[in-house]
């Protein structure tokens, strides 16, 4: 069978809101791949503790959350703890301001500027109006 690699620590420095975006992704493709998905709820709740790290798992700790009974606990609610404290709500303004003041550089292709474009878009909210924002940037 084939082995998967579990992700690293969650990186605390940076963009803590991107850096938890990316780390979750990287979780639920590990559990899917390992074959873990299917599994009880309190066993995938300890793989992402485990998983987290040292200084993630101290945040852990002060969240609002308890797993006397991890029965009664789901990945889900564990994983909407650790977006509320690392992706606090957003200020649409200036978020907004920074999707508009994003430049096109020759250097890096018109490629890779649609996808940081893509990027910036989702903290936006522009719901229906994204790809018309996208095409007039």
């Amino acid at each position: 069978m084939q082995s998967f690699t579990p992700p690293s620590s969650l990186s605390l420095t940076g963009n803590l809101a991107e850096n938890w975006r990316r780390w979750e992704q990287r979780l639920r493709l590990y559990l899917l791949a390992s074959g873990l998905n299917d599994k009880a709820e309190g066993r995938k709740i300890a793989v992402l503790l485990h998983c987290i790290g040292e200084d993630a798992l101290e945040i852990n700790n002060t969240l609002e959350i308890t797993y006397e009974d991890n029965d009664n606990k789901t990945m889900d609610e564990v994983i909407q703890a650790f977006e509320n404290y690392c992706a606090p709500r957003r200020n649409t303004v200036f978020e907004r301001h920074q999707f508009w003041a994003h430049q096109f550089h020759e250097h890096t292709g018109i490629d890779k500027f649609v996808m940081e474009l893509r990027q910036r878009a989702r903290t936006c909210e522009f719901k229906d109006t994204e790809d018309l924002m996208l095409r007039d940037k």
